[in-house]
């Protein structure tokens, strides 16, 4: 499944092959049911963006652990180094946030008005399930794993090169300009020159 999706990635032009792809990978029927609908300029782009998703989460090292982390007491959360501290009240805010975004989405009247908060319920669904790996990993060994350092440019595989340039078109498309976006999309845009000169 890995290496399809990676294939369909780097020539993303039947979009009915993409779906099928993702519809044997994702259980989130609100966005298959969209995506269903036919591959409007939206459409591909949020496919091309759930495949590489999915093709990066494969691509990460899983992180080992046999414990279950949970908070046993008050006393056991205040024992707890800060930083296992932070990412407990980083899980639960994403969670409240999730919450809110699910109480909201029978708001919208259409699915086209449901897409971005849909999309962001999976960023975040994504964002708590390895704040739970790091979390687990903890109560297993006692420290948190170690943070992976990021690979440079020319340490990168072309796989890893066009799901990088892939990932940062899509940062630049769908990040507003202002708002103090302006260094953040203007660094994007450095780093995807670089990687389309690799390329």
């Amino acid at each position: 499944m890995q290496s399809e999706i990676l294939s369909w990635l780097k020539n993303p032009q039947d979009y009915f092959s993409g779906l099928q792809l993702l519809e044997q990978s994702c259980k989130n029927e609100f966005l298959l049911r969209m995506l269903r609908k036919g591959p409007t300029a939206f459409n591909r782009e949020t496919l091309q963006e759930e495949l590489q998703r999915i093709a990066d989460k494969a691509s990460k090292p899983k992180i080992q652990s046999t414990g279950q982390f949970q908070i046993r007491s008050a006393e056991h959360f205040n024992s707890l180094p800060q930083q296992v501290k932070d990412l407990q009240d980083e899980k639960d805010r994403i969670y409240k946030e999730m919450s809110f975004l699910h109480s909201q989405l029978e708001l919208y009247k259409t699915d086209e008005q449901r897409q971005e908060p849909a999309l962001r319920i999976l960023d975040l669904d994504d964002q708590v399930r390895s704040i739970w790996e790091k979390l687990d990993y903890y109560e297993a060994n006692g420290k948190l794993p170690d943070e992976p350092v990021a690979p440079s440019i020319e340490a990168k595989s072309p796989a890893e090169l066009m799901q990088r340039r892939n990932n940062l078109r899509s940062y630049i498309s769908r990040t507003p300009q202002g708002a103090g976006n302006d260094d953040k999309i203007k660094a994007w845009q450095t780093e995807l020159d670089e990687i389309e000169k690799k390329l």
